[in-house]
């Protein structure tokens, strides 16, 4: 309802409580019934208001978390493209060229949804004319600025060998694009637009209800004023309560808002956090077999020649019991930062529990593998951790190492492999690296 159809139905109500006509009775009657209808339509007009609200603002929410993708999108989309061809490694191409496709699959889902309206990511099909005009007509034109981006991208990924270079003519378009002002303000025009659309509806609900509430004041003070004197303090406490009704509602609609706002963004950061340990920050077991997973996908296209390093640090129990969990924990994030830090790209490090991490090192030889857990090796008994002044917590570390083939191979199967090396480290005298030649 809006807001002068609400005014004209106040207008014509208290023009009907013309009382002098009517007997007294009858006329106290009239008006309580009338007023009484007022207040009851009022407080449904502000519950279907308030919930069509609450829709349109998740629905606003998603919508500006699309819109502003795109112009992520375009960046890493950027991003990859200057990865293509720079990089030497056949084997990256392969993958970065997969990174650009599944990227503008995704940019051309945000269109779509934004243009056509998608049922599952809660975006309808109608929108405002003035993102129409954003979209299709000048001197934005936003939808072919977007299409022929997305062209660019799908033709660079598709690129034949030889012609991948600096010199890449769909790269510099991309490149281009990405980092010039008039794609990206256009983009940030579309993003403001959504916003703006959606703050624009929250401002008239805000209406709405100061007008609910000022016509729901009124009608109660008519009515303990004129009708019913002796209750005017009970109706004055009603008016109270109305109004701690509606700074709840208000506070409902705000907090709702900022949520749906932030659901995108949560639901990211959980998926994330989902495949991280939480101490270390490197990958979980199940992070670990997500990556097991996607390269076995791969291996047909790339080839798969892994070595798997598990690092079992020496007498940790020892570490807590003499130092305290505290000192552990701070000597496994020590380990944890070690590990990162030695990671080549493409390298992989978990925290498989407790005080063992698994290193995988795609497409390694033997002899480099080795050097590297000798490297990590020394880098963690050489780690300077102090449980006081002068007590230092001495650290280190037993290592086994397992060339694997499998592309199949299960986290289970790594570590029955892993252990059997790090077994012969530990029984050697702990503090080394022991090699397996292969495991399947």
């Amino acid at each position: 309802m809006t807001t002068e159809p609400m005014k004209r139905v106040l207008n014509e109500t208290l023009s009907s409580l013309n009382l002098r006509n009517q007997p007294p009775v009858q006329a106290l009657k009239v008006a309580f019934m009338s007023a009484i209808g007022i207040l009851l339509l009022l407080s449904l007009s502000t519950h279907v208001i308030l919930k069509k609200q609450i829709e349109d603002n998740e629905s606003s929410a998603r919508m500006v978390n699309t819109s502003s993708y795109l112009r992520t999108g375009s960046q890493r989309a950027a991003l990859l493209a200057r990865n293509l061809v720079t990089t030497s490694n056949l084997t990256e191409r392969v993958s970065v060229r997969k990174e650009i496709l599944l990227e503008v699959r995704r940019m051309e889902a945000a269109k779509n949804a934004l243009l056509n309206g998608d049922v599952e990511m809660g975006i309808p099909a109608r929108h405002s004319p003035e993102v129409n005009r954003l979209f299709h007509e000048a001197p934005v034109f936003l939808n072919r600025k977007i299409e022929k981006f997305l062209q660019e991208a799908t033709a660079l990924a598709y690129s034949l060998e030889t012609e991948l270079g600096p010199g890449n003519a769909h790269m510099k378009y991309l490149r281009k694009e990405a980092s010039g002002d008039k794609f990206l303000a256009d983009l940030d025009a579309l993003v403001r637009q959504y916003q703006n659309e959606s703050e624009a509806r929250l401002a008239r609900l805000q209406e709405y209800e100061r007008l609910i509430v000022f016509s729901q004041i009124l009608i109660l003070i008519l009515m303990a004023v004129f009708i019913f004197k002796p209750l005017v303090d009970r109706v004055g406490r009603e008016i109270d309560a109305l109004n701690s009704a509606n700074d709840t509602l208000e506070q409902r609609v705000a907090e709702r808002t900022a949520i749906a706002e932030q659901r995108a963004t949560k639901l990211r950061e959980s998926e994330r956090l989902a495949l991280l340990d939480p101490l270390t920050e490197v990958l979980n077991r199940r992070g670990l077999a997500t990556v097991l997973a996607r390269e076995a996908k791969s291996a047909t296209e790339g080839g798969f020649c892994w070595v798997a390093l598990l690092v079992d640090l020496d007498n940790f129990k020892t570490i807590n019991d003499n130092f305290g969990h505290a000192v552990g924990d701070h000597v496994l994030k020590e380990v944890g930062r070690i590990l990162k830090s030695s990671l080549r790209s493409g390298d992989i490090v978990t925290r498989i529990g407790g005080d063992e991490f698994l290193v995988l090192l795609p497409q390694t030889s033997s002899a480099f593998a080795v050097s590297f857990a000798e490297k990590i090796r020394l880098g963690i008994a050489s780690t300077q951790i102090y449980a006081s002044a002068f007590d230092r917590v001495p650290v280190s570390a037993s290592l086994g190492l397992v060339a694997v083939s499998n592309p199949n191979v299960s986290v289970e199967d790594l570590l029955r492999s892993t252990h059997n090396a790090l077994y012969r480290s530990k029984n050697a005298g702990k503090n080394r690296v022991s090699y397996e030649a292969a495991a399947s």
